[in-house]
Parts: C-alpha cells; structure tokens; sequence
C-alpha cells in the first residue's frame, strides 16, 4: 500500500492492540448485551491505532457455507452500528473528526484486514497468501470486509441469527 510507504500511519498512535479480536474472544453479558471481557491476548502488541479494526467487520455479520461456497453477510443493522460506532469513537477521541487522522485510521483498517485475512496461517506459519483453491473462505472475507464485491447483497437481522444460534 503506497499510502503506508508515505507514511500516512505515522499520525496514528501506537496502541496495544488485541491481535485476535474474533467474536468468539468477546465475552458479552447475556442478559445486559454489555462486553465483559476478551480473552486470549497472545498476539497482543503494539500497532498503529486502527489495524486491528477488522475485527469491526468480524462483528457486523457472519459467514454462512450454502452449499460449500462461503458466503460473509452482514446483518441488517451493518451499517447503522459502523455509524454508532464512529459516533461513539469521535466522542472519545476527536481527533478522528480530523481528514487527516480518519484518513489514516481507515488505511490501518484496510492494511489489517489485508494482513488478517490476506496471509494462510498453516501448521503454525504465515508463509504465503491466500488462494482460491485453498482459502475460498479467506477471500470471501476479504471481498467482503475491503467492500470488493459488486451487485451482492443479502442481509439478515442480527437479531434473526443471534435467536437461529
């Protein structure tokens, strides 16, 4: 990403970052819908602030393998909860209302989801990307999450899964 290369991450902090922020590290309270907690922190580090927000996208829908082919379909409420929690973000921190600073968020976001899904983790080695024929899932992530795909819309209510599960 040429934009990395000039340095558009160095207005970022750097910021530990979880590493394996996946639905199922996020302990949610049944009965408030309120996170408790996360587990598994063996990957945390220290990154430019934004290349772990993949794991957003991780929580905003969920992949479904109809007749073998995966499929990522975000739920209904996709996008007004991105929108809640940008809203929420810029109370926290407005810097981010900054062009500059939400630039560079979003270029971490796309650089992670990049590296997340982008790498095959075999036998315990990140040692190539991802194919067709061997990470038909990965790639279905990665059109997904970097908004690649054209014409292909399906959405369910996140509350129609969550009763589903």
């Amino acid at each position: 990403m040429a934009q990395i290369q000039k340095g558009a991450l160095d207005v970022l902090p750097a910021v530990l970052t979880h590493g394996d922020l996946i639905p199922s590290n996020i302990h949610v309270s049944a009965e408030s819908w309120r996170v408790e907690g996360y587990v598994d922190w063996a990957e945390a580090e220290q990154l430019p602030f934004g290349l772990c927000l993949y794991g957003l996208e991780n929580l905003l829908g969920y992949t479904e393998k109809e007749g073998g082919t995966p499929r990522f379909i975000y739920y209904s409420q996709a996008e007004e909860l991105r929108a809640t929690f940008w809203n929420a973000l810029e109370q926290e921190l407005p810097e981010v209302k900054s062009n500059d600073v939400r630039t560079a968020i979003d270029v971490a976001r796309a650089a992670g989801i990049l590296l997340w899904h982008g790498f095959a983790f075999d036998d315990g080695k990140l040692d190539r990307v991802v194919n067709a024929v061997d990470d038909a899932e990965e790639l279905e992530l990665l059109e997904a999450h970097l908004d690649l795909r054209t014409g292909l819309s399906r959405h369910d209510s996140i509350l129609d899964h969550h009763r589903s599960c």
